[in-house]
């Protein structure tokens, strides 16, 4: 398995259920639109069942770039992939329905990329070929993600230029063709469907290794939430 911020030490072992349920709360804590929780929620989750920093990439998400805009960065970006991914793919999918038969695309520039793969997967479902590839900011390299009903093949010059949350230039193609990769140089790794796919069984089954770090900064967060849920019901 390839290396992930998600089994940095110091960890911790979690479920797949409270992975999404923490989400869910901190989403909630943070306000979010009204079902964009559930959304990121399931990311992250995705994520996690397969080896990838969700966790980690929610927190930045949620504290760094949040709702509106990146302090501190200098960087321009379109936002966080955990955040934009839904309205994003929405797009491409009602760009289909409009002009059925010819390609879509989407262009620009976010945090946290392999956040939007999760959402490509889920479209995919509709009988869609998903191509989402990014260059990561910083110069690590090329990362390539094909989708098609469901499943993932992951393609990607280094594990860092991968899981990165620095800002990426992301390009994504949906079709209801087969779309041919071009322009894409080697890659040094590659993982399969059947890999993600038993990595997210062994998740089900075992729970989730997952940062430490990560997971105390978003339950303090959430449980302000559930603290203030309860100051509310007792005013009532």
């Amino acid at each position: 398995m390839d290396a992930s911020l998600s089994t940095q030490t110091p960890a911790i072992n979690r479920s797949v259920a409270e992975i999404r349920n923490l989400i869910t709360r901190a989403g909630r804590r943070a306000d979010l639109p009204s079902g964009e929780e559930d959304e990121a929620a399931r990311a992250v989750e995705w994520l996690e069942k397969r080896g990838y920093p969700g966790l980690s990439l929610a927190v930045d998400a949620l504290f760094d770039e949040g709702r509106g805009g990146a302090p501190g960065r200098s960087v321009e970006a379109d936002g966080h992939a955990l955040l934009q991914g839904p309205g994003i793919f929405e797009e491409l999918l009602e760009a289909q329905d409009r002009r059925p038969g010819a390609p879509s695309a989407w262009t620009g520039v976010l945090f946290g990329p392999i956040a939007l793969i999760p959402f490509a997967a889920e479209i995919s479902l509709r009988r869609l070929a998903i191509h989402v590839r990014w260059d990561a900011d910083d110069g690590r390299g090329q990362s390539l993600a094909l989708c098609a009903s469901g499943s993932v093949r992951l393609r990607y010059a280094q594990t860092e230029a991968l899981i990165t949350g620095a800002p990426a230039r992301i390009s994504i193609m949906a079709s209801d063709a087969p779309i041919a990769v071009q322009g894409f140089a080697a890659a040094n790794h590659v993982v399969d469907a059947w890999e993600l796919d038993k990595r997210a069984d062994h998740a089900v089954q075992n729970g989730v290794t997952v940062s430490e770090r990560a997971w105390s900064r978003l339950d303090n967060f959430a449980s302000g939430y559930l603290f203030d849920t309860r100051e509310r019901a007792a005013g009532d």
